[in-house]
């Protein structure tokens, strides 16, 4: 069993984690996405059945434990560092702006679900989390039928550009940044850290050909051990259906396109792109995450991960004292 002292670290270390992320939890919150300390250390071995704790534990502890209660302020249902309570307004605020983001990028989704071999769309990011603020961008992980990721990024790469809502250059707000594409086959995320548990775990289905999404949960499980209550589900109120028209325009041109050697337009499509890939700038930016495969597309620059593992390192720290 494991004691007491496990759990305040494990709510120490995830308050300080979304303080870096300027994020204050509710209790509820703080259950669903605890941490365990332990997984940020490789050489620790734990059992991640031992790490789960219910929702009672956890209040009990943020109201109880002497050292939480000198470090952890309550406000409004929020917990935060003492200090961050004005954390709270702007969630709040976030979260509104986030809402009325996701609408407007639904109805972006709902004329491309016609893509040739589009298979889900997730959003990801801070749209997912809610704390996109009204400059932000429309983050979203795309999976695609397996031996066509090239031929579908360049068909909504295509799309999205047409309609003037493609990320690209200081054209950021409201629209769709087209930086991670994986298959319906490799659905696990290849990174795989804090950061990543957290984007992940946010996840939100904004379109789905059937299973996807819970399959993509349920190859996520890694999640599990540095989240424990990590869990898996299959809805969202923001996911949409294939309708009968898009279905049919989908099929129609997936026929289309693999009537006219498929294999081929994907492979001279993969060539293509990868050499641009290879002559961008962005591509050799120390610290750029870049992947370019039949399975997995990844444009990530300037990727959050290290950059937020660094700030919570350090906030984490300093608090502590």
């Amino acid at each position: 069993m494991v004691s007491k002292n496990q759990l305040v670290k494990n709510i120490w270390t995830t308050i300080c984690f979304y303080d870096a992320l300027n994020y204050p939890l509710t209790s509820f919150e703080i259950w669903k996405l605890l941490i365990n300390e332990k997984s940020l250390s490789s050489s620790k071995k734990f059992n991640v059945k031992e790490n789960q704790f219910s929702l009672d534990e956890i209040e009990d502890a943020l109201l109880e434990n002497s050292f939480l209660k000198s470090k952890i302020k309550s406000q409004k249902g929020f917990y935060f560092l003492k200090g961050r309570e004005y954390l709270i307004w702007q969630r709040l605020q976030k979260e509104k702006i986030s809402g009325q983001k996701i609408k407007r990028l639904k109805r972006i989704i709902k004329f491309l679900r016609w893509i040739p071999f589009l298979r889900a769309i997730l959003i990801t990011g801070r749209l997912a989390s809610k704390t996109a603020d009204e400059k932000s961008d429309w983050d979203i992980l795309v999976i695609t039928q397996a031996g066509r990721i090239w031929t579908a990024r360049t068909g909504i790469t295509l799309i999205t550009e047409l309609i003037g809502k493609r990320r690209k250059g200081k054209k950021i707000k409201d629209r769709i940044c087209l930086n991670y594409f994986i298959t319906e086959r490799s659905l696990t995320i290849s990174v795989q850290d804090l950061f990543a548990s957290h984007e992940y775990f946010f996840a939100i289905p904004l379109f789905d050909t059937g299973d996807v999404f819970f399959r993509f949960r349920k190859n996520n499980i890694w999640i599990k051990k540095i989240r424990p209550h990590y869990f898996l589900e299959n809805n969202s109120s923001f996911c949409l259906k294939d309708d009968y028209l898009s279905k049919f325009l989908r099929n129609k041109l997936e026929f289309l396109i693999n009537f006219l050697q498929g294999d081929k337009i994907e492979k001279w499509l993969s060539q293509w792109q990868t050499k641009k890939i290879k002559k961008n700038p962005l591509t050799h930016l120390k610290g750029s995450l870049i992947r370019a495969s039949s399975s997995e597309l990844v444009f990530l620059p300037r990727p959050a991960g290290p950059r937020i593992f660094e700030k919570f390192k350090k906030i984490k720290k300093e608090a502590f004292f």
